[in-house]
């Protein structure tokens, strides 16, 4: 990327010491061409979409651009769509108007930035060049006029809710005056800088924000022409949003946080004035209230014989221990509670056998349950839902499945809506072949048959003779 033909009737274009130089010596237009060469583009694929022209003194003006702030001097933003850049090269001419006596009275280096896409792609590259303004205008006697414009701006401690987008207007009181001069026109630029847990939300916004770096941070520019109307306009039309997920109890310390400066300004630039709010402290972040987001609940189940061997599923008379696990994005800020209108904190969860074989569950500190026909419901201290003491023995000698469900009501500390979790699980008790025992009797040839724990009836015969 390059510049070239340098043109106007009042500026004299040099090089001195290998630096491109534009002096300026009076009132007037003159011209820049901007050269931007892609190499690895043969297609014509390959667009400009944008220039940021960073560092013109006030008084300056760039024809078709829109105007922010870049300290004390503006950046101009203009949007070229549709200018292929070829491997011979794309060309754009800039226009520059001095309207007024340059402000700050002192030289300056012009950055020049050019943004690019490639067809269907979603990256955006870019590349700059600069060069350098000399004022060499003789300025007229006296001060500088007053500022046309009285801006003020303040912020505000609304209620932002996790995960939800808020207007700019919840957050940030303007007004600007022309008080000065009520015929002059008014540009507003409100430009944002060092977000934390906070971004834009492009979706929603319905204004255009434009973006460079200082250097030092990402810096993001809305700007609107007009009067009041136009300014709660477009608070009205800008979102931010938090971090997804994000909220008080998470902020290690923390909240959103962002730097705001207002800058209310003539046409040209010229007369300004200013305002700033931080929202970059413990003391002035903005707070995010929690919302319960949804909490999953699963089930681990271990099994073990008869004998207390662990077995890889559940057999007939084995003992099984359950675990109950809770994960969600809210862990672990969040509390059981009673139900999903009764925040009431809860000590218990209701197990409820749905079907199939009986049998009792056990628990930490004693607890236990025998579930039958008339008992189907188990109150189960939360203490012991993940503990590894929840355990169910099926009734002796029974084979099958059996289901259970559960309800889990929680809520995140500081949110007013309430999780509901329903769940239900199935265990498969496998049958067992049980042994048959012969024992002889007392008389001759006799055959006394003793069955311990039969489903399937096997029989070895054992003779014996007196």
């Amino acid at each position: 990327m390059d510049t070239s033909n340098v043109a106007g009737a009042h500026v004299v274009y040099t090089v001195p010491a290998g630096v491109k130089t534009v002096t300026i010596n009076d009132l007037g237009s003159f011209t820049v061409d901007v050269d931007v060469t892609g190499l690895s583009d043969t297609d014509g694929s390959e667009k400009a979409i944008r220039l940021a022209v960073d560092g013109v003194q006030r008084g300056i003006t760039v024809n078709g651009a829109t105007m922010g702030i870049s300290g004390a001097n503006n950046i101009w933003f203009l949007d070229i769509q549709d200018t292929a850049i070829l491997a011979a090269g794309a060309k754009y001419t800039l226009t520059f108007n001095v309207t007024h006596g340059i402000i700050p009275d002192a030289d300056s280096t012009i950055k020049i930035t050019a943004y690019s896409q490639d067809s269907g792609a979603s990256s955006v590259v870019n590349a700059e060049t600069q060069l350098r303004f000399v004022d060499a205008m003789i300025d007229g006697a006296g001060a500088p006029p007053p500022p046309d414009i009285i801006a003020t701006m303040i912020k505000l401690n609304p209620v932002v809710t996790e995960d939800a987008s808020f207007k700019l207007s919840e957050v940030l009181a303007v007004t600007a005056d022309t008080v000065n001069d009520p015929g002059a026109t008014g540009i507003y630029s409100i430009a944002f800088k060092a977000f934390g847990k906070v971004s834009f939300d492009i979706t929603l916004s319905t204004y255009s924000i434009n973006s460079y770096n200082d250097g030092v941070n990402d810096i993001y520019v809305i700007t609107t022409t007009g009067g009041q109307a136009n300014i709660d306009a477009i608070l009205n039309s800008v979102y931010l949003k938090p971090t997804l997920n994000y909220n008080q109890n998470n902020a290690a310390g923390n909240n959103l946080v962002f730097d705001a400066t207002l800058t209310a300004y003539q046409s040209t630039g010229y007369g300004r004035d200013t305002a700033s709010v931080s929202f970059s402290s413990i003391d002035n972040a903005l707070s995010v209230k929690p919302v319960t987001d949804a909490i999953t609940a699963s089930e681990t189940i271990t099994y073990v014989d008869e004998g207390g061997g662990a077995v890889a599923s559940a057999l007939e008379d084995g003992t099984y221990t359950i675990k109950i696990n809770l994960s969600g994005s809210d862990a672990p800020y969040y509390t059981y509670v009673q139900g999903a209108a009764d925040a009431t904190a809860a000590t218990t969860v209701t197990m409820t056998w749905t079907s199939g074989i009986f049998g009792t569950l056990v628990w930490g500190g004693g607890g236990s349950y025998t579930f039958d026909a008339t008992h189907t419901f188990a109150d189960i201290p939360v203490a012991h839902l993940n503990d590894g003491t929840l355990k169910f023995t099926p009734t002796l000698h029974k084979a099958g499945n059996v289901s259970f469900s559960y309800n889990i009501y929680a809520q995140e500390t500081g949110a007013d809506n309430i999780s509901t979790t329903t769940k239900s699980f199935t265990i498969n008790a496998v049958a067992v072949v049980d042994v048959c025992y012969c024992l002889p009797s007392a008389a001759r040839e006799a055959r006394t048959h003793i069955y311990r724990r039969m489903r399937i009836y096997l029989c070895l015969r054992l003779w014996t003779t007196l």
